[in-house]
């Protein structure tokens, strides 16, 4: 898109939709944000000339406020856009049945600014089966931004099994996994502190789970694709402990088998604690713990 033109201020200046209904003109209207002072607003075809830009930006708002009055804000910039508004809506619709369904899909929704649909999705793999699904539908693979996942690191974030109120998370895996066999990890939250906590999670997706090849790479992550956000509230007495079994396929993200081999794991947890009436987040991250897949 390239930057357009300012229209000057005028204390007096009121734009009447009606006035025009004659003169409306589809310009491609393809939405508006702040930047700043500055209204911007995108529109598929603009004027040339920016003389013209007050007059263009009635022809294109006088259908979409329809018959109301419109009162330009101090500065208004016109930027061309490659896609109106309608054409991404309808496009999106299109998208519903066969992009939602690819694996690994965390969030989806119109980039205004962009003037694109954009999409985030866990892995490359999944990244190029929506490209395929865009070509399948005839929508424009530039219409859609693809932003993938990048992956865990096992340095990041650092390891914090410890709060310093005495709660401890820990993972424990089997030390060799036979393919066929139950695979299970468990993660523990114990408190080792001489006081009653209160502590807030998430109800359906308490801890996360991310499996490394012995090289650091990601192999698998638990968490992917939409979160349900609910939460739960757990009161550990000292000495007590919570566990969360997570069970892995021995696939990696796109659902191919992990070969045999070493691997790393790291179980983490988000929460919050209750202290003098509200809750503070904490992220405890566990050691790092090693196993075998064998066949």
């Amino acid at each position: 898109m390239s930057s357009a033109m300012a229209i000057p201020a005028i204390s007096t200046a009121i734009v009447d939709a009606t006035l025009a209904a004659s003169s409306c003109r589809d310009r491609g209207y393809a939405g508006h944000y702040v930047d700043g002072d500055i209204d911007v607003y995108l529109l598929v075809d603009p004027p040339e000339d920016p003389a013209d830009a007050r007059k263009a930006l009635g022809e294109a708002l006088c259908v979409i406020v329809m018959g109301r009055q419109w009162t330009p804000p101090r500065r208004v910039r016109i930027e061309k856009a490659d896609y109106s508004g309608e054409q991404l809506t309808e496009w999106y619709g299109r998208m519903r049945d066969r992009v939602w369904s690819v694996r690994g899909i965390s969030s989806t929704g119109h980039d205004v600014r962009g003037n694109r649909i954009r999409v985030s999705v866990d892995t490359s793999a999944g990244g190029e089966a929506i490209r395929r699904h865009l070509v399948d539908l005839a929508i424009p693979v530039d219409a859609v931004i693809v932003d993938v996942r990048p992956p865990a690191r096992v340095d990041d974030p650092p390891a914090r099994p410890m709060a310093a109120n005495g709660l401890v998370l820990t993972v424990q895996a089997p030390e060799v996994l036979h393919r066929g066999d139950p695979t299970r990890f468990a993660v523990v939250l114990t408190n080792e502190g001489p006081n009653q906590l209160e502590v807030m999670r998430n109800a359906h997706h308490p801890v996360d789970i991310v499996v490394f090849a012995a090289d650091g790479s990601e192999i698998w992550k638990l968490l992917k694709g939409f979160i349900t956000l609910a939460g739960k509230i757990e009161r550990l007495g000292p000495g007590d402990e919570v566990r969360y079994d997570v069970s892995w396929p021995l696939e990696d993200n796109d659902g191919n088998p992990a070969p045999p081999g070493r691997y790393l794991v790291r179980a983490s947890m988000n929460m919050s604690l209750e202290g003098t009436g509200r809750y503070e987040p904490i992220n405890l991250v566990t050691e790092l713990q090693e196993f075998e897949i064998r066949q």
